[in-house]
Order: C-alpha cells, then sequence, then structure tokens
C-alpha cells in the first residue's frame, strides 16, 4: 500500500517513476495525493480502447458503453480529449447483437449538446447528429468512430481498427479528408498532425476489411506507419481517387506491412507507384507471392532508390511450402536491413553444404546491406552457411555489420550458437552475431500479431 504521507519530487521525476507502474495500477497510485494525480492522469488517458477481447467471450463491453462513459467524461472535461495518443477501436463482434440499435444520450445537457454541434460542424457533417441520435446502427458506428478521432485529433499518434466490416465511411472519411487538406495547405496545428501509425486489422471469423478505409489516411501527410491485415478492394478505384488528389500526390508513407495480403498484384503496384520515398516494406504472406512482389519493385526505380529495410515472413496463418529460388536484390541499392524467413527464401539444394548455392544466395544481396536475420533456420545451413557468408564481408557485403540466426529449437540455437561464434569469429572479427529462438516475429510493426 503507498503511504499518504507521499514525499513532494518534481514531477519530471515522478513521471520517470510512474511510467514503470503496471497500467492497471494508475487509477489506485493516482488518487494517493493531488500531485500523482496530476502525473498519473497524462498516462491515464494516453490509451483508448473501446473494448478489450477476451479468449472465448469476444469484446467485453460493449462499444456502446465504453463510448458513453468516455463522452460523458469529455463532456465534463473536454481537455482530456487532449491527452490521447494511442486509439485502438473494435468493431463489435456480433452484427445481430453486438452493435446499439439506437443510442440512449438523455444525459447529455442543452449546453452540452450546443458543444456538441459545435464540435460536429468543424468536421463538415451535415448529417451526423441525424445518424449519431438515428436507429441505424451502421450509421450509429461511422458516426461515433468519426466523431472519436476528431476528439483526439489534437494528440493522437497512432490509430488501430479492428474487424472493420462497414461498406460505407461517410463521417469517417469526412473528418479525415478535412484534416488531409488543412495538412496540404499546411495550416499550423492541423487536425491529425501528430498522426503516425495507422493499422487496420481483420478477425478470422469476420470478413475483410475494405480498402475504403485505408485510403483516406494514407491521404494524410502525418502518417508514416501503416499496416494492412486481409484488406480487400481495389486499391486503384477512381472512386476512392479525386481528382484533385490523385494517386501521386497521396502518399508520405515511409512504412507499409501487408498481413496476408487479399489485392491483387495489379493494385499493389498502383499502390506502390503512389510512395515518394518508401523506406520499410513487410510482407507476412504466403512464400509464392513473394516472387510477384518482387516484379513490382524490379520495375519501380523509385523503390529500388529508396527501400532501407525490407522484411519476408511467411509464418502468420501458413503452412510449410515450397521453398522459391533466391530472389536477386542487388539492384535495392538503398537496402540496409534484410529479415527472411528460411522457407520464404531458400530453394531447396541451400540445405546441402554446397559453396555453389552460398555464392548464389551472397550474390543476390546488394552491397549496401548492413544487417542480415534469417529467421527458422534448419542447423545445417546455419552450421555451414555463417563461415562463407561471413568471408564475403570484405568483398561482395563490405558494408555487413550484424548477422542473426533465428531458430524455431531453443535447445538447438543454445547447443550451436557458441559453435557459429567460434566459427565466424576465425573469419571476422568486425562482425557481429546473434541468435534468436523459438518463433520470433521478425518485423517491427505488428510483430506481436493481431492486437
Amino acid at each position: 500500500m503507498i503511504p499518504s504521507n507521499v514525499p513532494r519530487l518534481p514531477n519530471e521525476l515522478w513521471i520517470n517513476i510512474v511510467k514503470q507502474v503496471p497500467r492497471a495500477d494508475l487509477p489506485n497510485l493516482s488518487r494517493t495525493s493531488k500531485q500523482l494525480h496530476e502525473v498519473t492522469e497524462e498516462l491515464l488517458y494516453s490509451e483508448f480502447e473501446t473494448a478489450r477481447r477476451t479468449p472465448r467471450y469476444g469484446t467485453t463491453p460493449s462499444f456502446k458503453k465504453v463510448f458513453t462513459r468516455f463522452l460523458r467524461t469529455i463532456l465534463e472535461r473536454p481537455s482530456l480529449a487532449k491527452l490521447v495518443k494511442h486509439v485502438t477501436i473494435r468493431f463489435p463482434m456480433d452484427l445481430r447483437k453486438g452493435l446499439p440499435t439506437g443510442s440512449d444520450m438523455s444525459f447529455i445537457t442543452s449546453d452540452q449538446k450546443s458543444w456538441l454541434r459545435h464540435e460536429m460542424r468543424a468536421i463538415d457533417a451535415g448529417t451526423w447528429e441525424t445518424a449519431f441520435y438515428g436507429h441505424n446502427p451502421l450509421d450509429w458506428f461511422d458516426a461515433a468512430v468519426a466523431f472519436l478521432i476528431h476528439l483526439f485529433s489534437r494528440s493522437v499518434e497512432s490509430v488501430t481498427l479492428l474487424n472493420q466490416r462497414l461498406s460505407r465511411y461517410h463521417h469517417t472519411n469526412a473528418v479525415l479528408r478535412r484534416a488531409a487538406i488543412l495538412q496540404k495547405q499546411m495550416v499550423e496545428g492541423a487536425a491529425l498532425s501528430h498522426l503516425r501509425s495507422v493499422r487496420i486489422w481483420s478477425c478470422k471469423s469476420l470478413s475483410e476489411p475494405s480498402v475504403n478505409i485505408i485510403v483516406p489516411f494514407l491521404r494524410l501527410d502525418s502518417v508514416k506507419e501503416l499496416v494492412c491485415h486481409k484488406t480487400q478492394g481495389s486499391l486503384a478505384s477512381p472512386a476512392l481517387s479525386a481528382p484533385s488528389q490523385p494517386w501521386s500526390s497521396l502518399s508520405d508513407i515511409q512504412s507499409i506491412e501487408f498481413r496476408n495480403n487479399q489485392n491483387s498484384i495489379v493494385e499493389l503496384a498502383a499502390l506502390f507507384r503512389s510512395f515518394k520515398a518508401l523506406k520499410r516494406l513487410g510482407w507476412v504472406d504466403r512464400a509464392e507471392d513473394i516472387s510477384e512482389l518482387l516484379s513490382i519493385i524490379s520495375v519501380n526505380t523509385r523503390l529500388q532508390a529508396n527501400l532501407e529495410e525490407l522484411i519476408f515472413d511467411q509464418r502468420e496463418e501458413f503452412c510449410w511450402f515450397e521453398p522459391l529460388p533466391v530472389y536477386n536484390l542487388s539492384r535495392l541499392t538503398a537496402l540496409k536491413i534484410l529479415a527472411i524467413d528460411y522457407m520464404s527464401w531458400t530453394p531447396q539444394d541451400l540445405c546441402g553444404p554446397t559453396t555453389r548455392t552460398i555464392e548464389v544466395f551472397v550474390a543476390s544481396l546488394p552491397s549496401s546491406l548492413e544487417r542480415l536475420k534469417i529467421s527458422r533456420c534448419r542447423g545445417g545451413y546455419a552450421l555451414y552457411g555463417v563461415e562463407h557468408i561471413v568471408s564475403y564481408k570484405k568483398t561482395t557485403l563490405p558494408n555487413l555489420k550484424q548477422l542473426t540466426f533465428g531458430f524455431d529449437d531453443a535447445d538447438w540455437c543454445s547447443a550451436t550458437s557458441q559453435m557459429l561464434v567460434d566459427s565466424a569469429s576465425r573469419c571476422s572479427r568486425e562482425l557481429g552475431i546473434t541468435f534468436s529462438a523459438v518463433y520470433e516475429k521478425i518485423g517491427r510493426v505488428g510483430s506481436r500479431g493481431e492486437p
């Protein structure tokens, strides 16, 4: 138990202390003293999630309950909305039972209604109020999501949308469209100017989210990082690209990750042509689709000149596939980091200890490469390959600084790691070699799987 006579320390020091406290304990800590309440308030409201998912029973409490509870708080203290930095919105799991069939907003006073109208007038949502107080569940959810994004638009840094099944995004897109216009006009303090990361996520039991919700986020100059899971729909649809905002002006995205991609290669090619300077590309999907993805990169000179990090990982939701030939990445002149899943990269004969197969593999890599990670290694390849890969450091791979091998078996990793280090040390004293085990994810964004 925290003593009542908490010492008076500078807020900066308390903030560093409180950050080490589990989030679940913050409410109790905030009640200890006025100073700690002020310190913890920012952390308490930094994350907003409509409903957490439980393993057996889906989302609970309902979106409506969480939204209503939060709305009550914001109406009493509007300034709290400016503290929210990370937002996670889950679509109700059951369309028949999970969605509200109307909204009881009787707790809103006349003054608060005036404030709400003023706020919604700012995003040019003329029919928002009708949807918000109406009985159409899909329109209500769209309006509620739009209002949340608007409330957090001055401070939010990341947005995660889960299980999106809406076919219409009228109100949500109105918020994003207005913010994009203000950002392109370089208006000081424009809405969503702090938003950097967007994740669009689908659930196995639900249909895939439409790209209608992705494109408006791409138009925001502030967004630099995007993760798409099982998205579908035409990325090149004229309906998604207004004449005043062609694809060439859409994207300042620097990092994009596709998980279980449902879009065609033609649609992806149109999307990649819009990136000004994409620096990171993650592909978590079937191995046989990698060759088509690389065919896009092979004819996109802007990607070749700017891409610094490339991730291939076929772990998620996939079984073992026939390996494909080694891909030529030598045209990626800016590539510094390559993380590959062993089964999505190596041909069958690369398992054998032949110098020729190692030479082919190394020849496919650009000389700019600084870090190479191979996950899901087989022991024979790792034991034989490490010494040969390191031997090319002074010639083919002069900039290589870090070599990492990932094993599916922790015991194998532990037993062989010293052998690999000893083998490599005979070739190079300058190269760092590390080892990981047991299905460690190789991506950064979304590396923990579904939120």
